[in-house]
């Protein structure tokens, strides 16, 4: 199955934090999980999504992709990692990806695979993912 996730993020005002939480799952999600966000304007620089995985014993199963949601209902590939990227030295570890994206107003897509069907938990070790923009 697949979840969809809405956030809204607000920047550049003292009432709002810099940092925000998209998603944090408990990696059972099936095959698939996916979340959008969006973004406010910024006057300049960089904002960075932060995503942090604890694999199960698997992580050679695990792809995700972000994308920019184009006005045009088209998808830009910002960056992915397809399945196989993660070897099997890693399993019960801890990884962290950090992005780039820039500070324009925007929707983006994550969506995180398994490719053997099971998530990253719990059949298979406590994995997990936790996912934030600063």
């Amino acid at each position: 199955y697949t979840k969809r996730g809405y956030y809204r993020l607000f920047w550049g005002t003292s009432r709002f934090d810099s940092s925000a939480l998209i998603f944090k799952g408990s990696g059972d999600y099936g095959d698939s999980e996916t979340s959008l966000f969006v973004t406010d304007a910024r006057a300049h620089g960089t904002r960075q999504v932060e995503m942090r995985f604890k694999f199960d014993q698997n992580p050679q199963e695990i792809a995700w992709s972000l994308h920019y949601l184009k006005e045009s209902g088209k998808k830009a590939l910002v960056k992915r990692k397809r399945a196989g990227s993660y070897g099997s030295n890693l399993a019960n570890n801890v990884v962290e990806e950090v992005i780039d994206i820039p500070a324009r107003m925007g929707t983006y897509m994550i969506k995180i695979k398994d490719k053997g069907g099971d998530g990253i938990c719990c059949d298979k070790g406590a994995g997990s993912y936790k996912i934030e923009v600063h």
